[in-house]
């Protein structure tokens, strides 16, 4: 990709700007004006039209795929840097509709090598944490994009970044956590939302990955000013039928006591035991027998709240739990308990 010098192709970042600056963000804006506008005029013309010019870009792009499997890897970035700053800008002053979809598979290849090109296991740097963020922003940045994989990127690129904070904030400190940890949490819960609500069957493991790391960041960080309501505000637009894969999960923290994490957990569960009361009966009939005074009462709780919407079913299902578990205990059991 042959760009003038002095065009000066990319993004608007100050010098100093900070990977918590990016994260507030809305938007990363590209260099724009009337010299932009005219040069991408001039590589529709010289490439015969825009779709055309698509076409070479996406031959290109394939081009440096293979640079990085050939092991040529400095090449294949320095390619990639360039090849991603002019989809942008092709994208903006051409048919988004056209090139929309190679502008976010770029920045997430970008992303995604530079990722790679950090040890396995060990921290990011705060240069490489910046680079990778803006380049996995700019995969979300697009208008209307419901491309799964740019958001489950941007909150795992995030929840990394929070785990990582908060560990060296707990050697040194035991302190409330920054307001950097919130702010990462905070855009990977909300990309974590995007993510699960759009994600389909074509990516239903890795889908089940982000609700559980969503719990992640509720039992973890779920304290931490705002990270509750905006798990609160984003539970609408996840389907309902998507928390039974993780009802263990949620069941298992019942008789949790933090309120604001309490606040997110119970209405979940009873609007869960609403659509589906048939997959909580035996998990909660276990529960009211725990010897942890905490999990039974919240069980009981629960139960209550279940029973006003299907008193039938749960005294069924209890009445066969009980029976179940005394045809089970044999008279020579009952005699030693006794």
């Amino acid at each position: 990709v042959g760009t003038p010098s002095d065009l000066r192709v990319g993004l608007i970042i100050n010098p100093g700007e900070s990977a918590d600056s990016l994260v507030n963000k809305d938007v990363v804006r590209i260099r724009s004006g009337p010299v932009y506008e005219q040069y991408c005029q001039h590589l529709f013309t010289e490439a015969g039209g825009e779709e055309t010019l698509f076409v070479q870009h996406k031959l290109y792009f394939a081009y440096i795929k293979h640079l990085w499997a050939t092991e040529r890897r400095d090449e294949a970035m320095t390619r990639l840097s360039l090849l991603c700053n002019i989809v942008d800008l092709t994208t903006h002053y051409g048919d988004a509709t056209l090139s929309n979809e190679l502008r976010i598979k770029c920045w997430l290849r970008y992303g995604d090598w530079k990722l790679a090109l950090n040890p396995p296991g060990s921290d990011l740097p705060e240069n490489l944490a910046t680079d990778v963020l803006v380049s996995y922003k700019r995969a979300t940045d697009v208008a209307v994009s419901d491309n799964y994989r740019a958001f489950h990127s941007w909150a795992l690129i995030n929840f990394r970044l929070a785990e990582q904070l908060n560990d060296k904030e707990r050697g040194t400190s035991p302190t409330k956590p920054s307001s950097m940890i919130q702010h990462h949490v905070i855009a990977a819960v909300k990309a974590f939302v995007r993510a699960i609500s759009v994600g389909t069957k074509r990516w239903s493991a890795s889908v089940q990955q982000d609700l559980l790391n969503l719990l992640s960041c509720l039992f973890k960080y779920g304290e931490l000013d705002d990270v509750s309501r905006t798990i609160n505000e984003g539970l609408e637009s996840i389907e309902i039928e998507a928390w039974l894969g993780v009802l263990p999960q949620l069941l298992a923290r019942i008789h949790i006591k933090s309120p604001s994490v309490r606040s997110v957990l119970h209405p979940l569960l009873v609007r869960l035991g609403t659509k589906h009361p048939q997959a909580m009966m035996y998990p909660l009939s276990v529960l009211l027998k725990s010897p942890v005074t905490d999990r039974k009462v919240a069980a009981e709780s629960l139960m209550n709240s279940l029973k006003a919407h299907s008193n039938a079913l749960i005294e069924e299902s209890l009445m066969v739990s009980s029976e179940l578990i005394r045809v089970a205990i044999l008279q020579l059991e009952m005699w030693h308990e006794g």
